[in-house]
């Protein structure tokens, strides 16, 4: 029998702006215990980053997943 399937964690902008900020305030050698106590990877960090310096603290909201519709609302109806 297979041990059920993790769950995939979602953060919210907030929490992303405020472990991008964390990260910031660290100083040299911090930054992986946060990682650690955070349990995230250095990759979630630095996409964060990027998408904080591109688009501002709205660039951290939630990204629907998948495939993209090629319907508009007129032709769903």
């Amino acid at each position: 029998m297979r041990p059920p399937a993790k769950k995939r964690r979602v953060f919210s902008a907030a929490e992303k702006l405020r472990i991008v900020q964390e990260a910031a305030a660290c100083g040299p050698g911090e930054v992986g215990a946060l990682l650690r106590r955070e349990a995230i990877h250095s990759s979630h960090l630095s996409t964060w980053r990027k998408a904080l310096g591109v688009h501002g603290s709205e660039g951290l909201a939630q990204v629907k997943r998948g495939r993209r519709t090629k319907h508009d609302a007129k032709d769903r109806r």
